[in-house]
């Protein structure tokens, strides 16, 4: 039961938005001109990883699986990155849902 609280806790700080507001942050993230890959990369990653944290809350209305996030992710890069070189040359890595984070960061830096 502490355990438990301690959990949201640490988490509340990355959970303020619903996980509908979360889904359409996600699929609309585009890269900005002053932004690099890398760092376009980790702000999808955080926006993903906050949606399945809020998933995981009780009483959550629409929840949304990992799965799910992680295709969105994928997705987010594909169509947020500004190089289309970038994203010609990483576009078989975005097909495979099992892809690790590591992998496709160093892919993309």
């Amino acid at each position: 039961m502490a355990l438990d609280r301690l959990r949201k806790i640490l988490q509340s700080p990355y959970v303020e938005k619903s996980t509908t507001d979360l889904y359409q942050a996600l699929t609309s993230l585009a890269q900005s001109p002053q932004e690099s890959t890398i760092q376009f990369t980790y702000r999808c990653m955080s926006v993903r990883q906050k949606l399945v944290l809020a998933s995981k809350s009780p009483g959550v209305e629409i929840p949304f699986d990992e799965v799910l996030a992680k295709r969105l992710f994928l997705k987010a890069l594909e169509t947020g990155l500004l190089s289309d070189a970038i994203v010609s040359e990483i576009k078989p890595l975005l097909k495979n849902i099992h892809i690790s984070d590591e992998d496709l960061t160093f892919a993309i830096g």
